[in-house]
């Protein structure tokens, strides 16, 4: 069956799928007429007559794996010894769901699993498995990581585990599989890359049974003395692992020379009837064939240790030309010079003029790459020569079978619908490269034809960048047969001289301004007129793949709806009734403001739902999740904000009440390190959250409001002790500085839901309150690194809508003209990023080969940013500044500039808010 995400805008969710029904009939022809089967899009399950209080909720359990091509032999001997043994089981759905339990990027803990079987008891257990035994004990088949094979079986494993599903879900609606203890407690059901026996639980077949019990057996790595592999090479460390084998670090112990080992499992990683050994051995051909050229890694040895084969070969010094053009971009740098972009745009061209050659020498011997993008290309930062690294996708045209390896966004739409890649897929696989040298991304392009015109316009009158560039990718991605010599004498020719750093542009048509934005706006609510589909269950609209509650306001329904409603002053009547009806259902979602019932109320309060809004909340404060996390966006903090947010609508004195016993908690969990405030533990490995809605900047806003509605210096102190927890992750990196979305990740942002505008955005506001002058010099410090106009996602929470409504915030409070200028550059971006559909406008998802309708990443929030811009008003991003002028003027805190400046805004908003009505 093909893919349904072939479709070629929106996102579907895999579950919708519907598996054919070749292993359904053949398993159905087996079994008696009193069992039944029942199949969904991954699995069937065989049901049997047996009264349900015989069926456990857990215990051993018994997996069967099967080599492709070899499952429906593997369905006869097992199906007719389970019905014997009156035992229950399931099996992959059909031939798709068996080749992804195969597949390379099946995770490790759930590969090869194509039979579950659920013995009643521990005697049917024993029983069924040796008679399995003796049916299965002569196939071959891949090892199952997560269990422990029975005797010398191949195919055969058992491990102890649920039956049923018993789930816990964190406030990020993360879920962990669990089992119950001797003492009736969940316990996480681990299912890792190894065997793991409960505590609890004993394995009764451990002294009798030939295990493996070397661990690194189970983690992918063969039982060898003293870790030497094929008598010569020392493994030192571990890369990466998937599940078609690892990658490690090793040493030649004759020549000292490090080394890398790439590492293939039997009869995993299925395609085209090819498995990882057979490409891995492929590989090694390929690259032996290409030693000398200087444009490969030297193959050194092909072996086999135990099951696994392995392939040792020369350590590319460098970096992937993805982390370099990463790293040296200067498109991203709003303070690059003229000579910095010179450089670097010359930089580039020899790149690709290097990338060109590759390719053609690669040609030359009758070899195709077929898998070229940035990651897969290293580049030495100093001399600027490229090696080709995985040869995995490659071929050689008439010796080696179909294959058809890709990266998404590096390859034209139709390769999905073929089993074969030919020259062509290499020429235009490196147009798209020299695309993303210069671009953020290069994954639009199948979603927006016009990307790279539109965007290299952009880049012409703001860099000055050659046109010869963009003319050498058109003809690469558009012409027949392209000649490679072609394009080095045209990238040769260019001329950078002319190139130059970005100038501001200050002359800003405010009724062209207004008028394009009108029409992006009213053709974003055309597109969701015409695609809202209310008898759909949940995702009525168009979504990404992050869409999880309907009545989520980041990814969900009632962000689009909460957007529509501010962009229009209404929203479809049937709409309205929908989400009322999911107010009444929606007691055990989660509490938090993006993701659950917090934010869930602020909508319907909003929205004119006063009622049910006030009962949502009284909802969200018996939710028993509610102090399981802290944060603004999915924790306690946002129930109190949402609650402060309806105190200053209504004016109930007991929202407010509610709100301080929020905060006293907050400041009851509160642990005190180096003068700043953490809800987390940072030596837990997932580290603790950073940012507006996961770390200490969105509770630090929390408490600040309060402080302006309550005027008690407990909040404010604690406040700014929450936000310095933040402020200590800030780090600057070649010119930029940034954020991690979690102090455990090194990489580093400048968004707004996850980066230095979120930050910034706290630190704004203590400064409208304060006057202190190190949180404005922290403003004006990271100035450079949220004015970007080319960024990766055209979105609020992570692209160039986010970071233009912060600018327009700075405008707004310090009444500084360049911040709404560089708001206004972040607005002329988003025409690159721009959807043009007969039915409307719309946005790209994250992943930007699919489109979304969403608040935090499509459509919605982009379009009530453009409308701020142009019509000024409120920070429409769930904020309560209102509390911050009030407090101002309460207190007559115009003594300073930047005071009488924040009250003359406040004025402004209103005057401005009325005209536009």
């Amino acid at each position: 069956m093909r893919d349904l995400n072939a479709h070629p805008d929106f996102y579907i969710p895999f579950e919708w799928r519907k598996p054919n029904s070749e292993y359904f009939e053949f398993v159905s022809n087996i079994i008696p007429l009193t069992w039944r089967l029942k199949q969904d899009y991954f699995w069937t399950y065989a049901i049997s007559p047996v009264t349900t209080a015989e069926k456990p909720v857990q215990g051993w359990k018994i997996h069967i794996s099967s080599r492709w091509g070899n499952e429906y032999s593997t369905l006869e001997k097992v199906v007719p010894l389970c019905i014997a043994h009156q035992v229950e089981f399931k099996f992959a759905s059909d031939g798709r769901i068996l080749k992804t339990l195969l597949g390379k990027n099946c995770t490790r803990s759930a590969s090869g699993k194509f039979i579950t079987i659920y013995p009643a008891n521990k005697a049917s257990f024993n029983n069924l498995i040796e008679a399995l035994y003796q049916v299965l004990k002569d196939e071959e088949g891949p090892y199952i990581l997560s269990d422990r094979p029975y005797k010398d079986a191949s195919v055969l494993f058992y491990r102890y585990g649920g039956f049923k599903g018993f789930e816990q879900k964190d406030n990020f609606n993360r879920t962990t599989a669990c089992i119950i203890d001797n003492a009736f407690c969940y316990i996480e059901d681990k299912r890792d890359a190894c065997f793991v026996l409960p505590d609890f639980v004993s394995d009764d077949f451990i002294s009798t049974t030939e295990v493996l019990t070397d661990s690194r057996e189970a983690d992918n790595e063969p039982a060898v003395a003293e870790n030497i592999f094929n008598g010569r090479y020392d493994m030192k460390s571990v890369i990466k692992f998937s599940n078609a084998g690892g990658v490690y670090f090793a040493e030649d112990i004759h020549s000292g020379e490090e080394v890398i080992i790439k590492e293939a499992r039997p009869y995993v990683g299925v395609d085209s009837g090819v498995d990882c050994i057979v490409r891995l051995e492929k590989e090694y051909r390929i690259l032996s064939k290409l030693n000398g050229l200087d444009i490969a890694p030297k193959a050194y040895a092909y072996f086999r240790e135990w099951q696994h084969v392995y392939l040792a070969q020369e350590i590319v010094a460098g970096q992937t030309l993805r982390s370099y053009q990463v790293q040296q971009s200067k498109i991203v740098h709003a303070q690059a010079t003229d000579a910095e972009l010179q450089d670097w745009v010359r930089n580039t061209i020899t790149i690709a003029i290097n990338c060109i050659k590759a390719l053609q020498l690669l040609h030359s011997k009758q070899v195709i790459f077929g898998d070229l993008s940035l990651n897969n290309i290293m580049v030495d930062p100093e001399t600027l020569a490229i090696k080709l690294i995985d040869f995995e996708g490659a071929c050689e045209p008439g010796v080696d079978k179909d294959v058809n390896f890709y990266t998404p966004g590096f390859a034209k739409a139709e390769r999905l619908a073929r089993d074969c890649v030919d020259y062509c897929d290499d020429y235009h696989a490196l147009g798209y490269v020299l695309v993303a040298m210069v671009m953020p991304s290069s994954t639009m392009l199948n979603l927006k034809a016009d990307y790279a015109d539109v965007f290299f316009r952009e880049l012409q009158l703001d860099f000055g960048l050659p046109a010869a560039y963009l003319e050498c990718i058109n003809y690469l991605l558009h012409d027949p047969a392209p000649e490679l010599a072609n394009c080095i004498v045209m990238l040769q020719a260019l001329d950078v001289s002319q190139v130059h750093g970005l100038i501001l542009n200050t002359n800003i048509d405010s009724c062209q301004l207004q008028h394009d934005s009108r029409q992006l706006i009213d053709g974003v609510l055309r597109y969701n007129t015409h695609h809202l589909q209310l008898e759909r269950h949940e995702r009525v609209l168009p979504f990404g793949p992050e869409f999880q509650q309907a009545i989520a306001v980041d990814h969900g329904v009632a962000g689009v709806a909460y957007a529509w409603f501010r962009l229009a002053g209404q929203i479809p009547p049937e709409l309205q009734g929908w989400l009322e009806r999911k107010a009444a259902l929606c007691g055990d979602a989660l509490p938090g403001l993006l993701n659950g019932t917090a934010g869930f109320a602020w909508v319907l309060q909003e929205l004119g739902s006063d009622t049910l809004a006030s009962r949502v909340l009284q909802q969200t404060e018996m939710n028993r999740q509610l102090y399981s996390n802290m944060s603004l966006g999915y924790g306690a903090a946002g129930y109190g904000y949402a609650l402060l947010h309806r105190w200053q609508k209504t004016g109930q004195a007991d929202d407010l009440a509610r709100a301080k016993k929020i905060a006293a908690v907050l400041l009851l969990q509160a642990v005190e390190r180096e003068g700043a405030l953490y809800w987390e533990d940072g030596e837990q490995p997932a580290g603790v959250g950073v940012g507006l809605w996961e770390g200490g900047s969105g509770i630090a806003l929390f408490l600040l409001y309060l402080y302006c509605a309550t005027q008690d210096t407990q909040y404010l102190n604690a406040g700014q002790k929450a936000l310095q927890a933040d402020l200590t992750f800030g780090k600057d990196t070649n010119g930029s500085f940034g954020f991690p979305k979690r102090s455990n990740i090194s990489i580093l942002y400048p968004y707004l839901g996850y980066g230095t505008a979120g930050v910034a955005s706290v630190v704004l506001r203590y400064y409208a309150v304060t006057a202190d002058s190190q949180y404005l010099d922290f403003i004006h410090a990271v100035k450079s690194s949220v004015a970007s106009k080319y960024t990766i996602n055209s979105g609020l929470f992570s692209g160039v809508s986010g970071l233009g409504n912060y600018l327009l915030d700075v405008y707004d409070f310090l009444q500084d003209q360049s911040y709404y200028h560089l708001a206004c550059q972040a607005a002329a971006a988003l025409k690159t990023f721009v959807v043009q559909r007969e039915e409307g406008i719309c946005f790209p998802a994250n992943n930007r080969t699919k489109v979304n309708t969403d608040y935090a990443d499509g459509s919605a929030g982009t379009a009530l940013f453009l409308q701020r811009l142009a019509q000024g008003g409120e920070n429409f991003n769930f904020m309560s500044d209102q509390l911050i002028w009030d407090y101002l003027a309460q207190h007559s805190l115009a003594k300073t500039k930047s005071y009488a400046k924040a009250s003359q805004v406040a004025v402004r908003q209103a005057v401005r808010s009325d005209s536009f009505a």
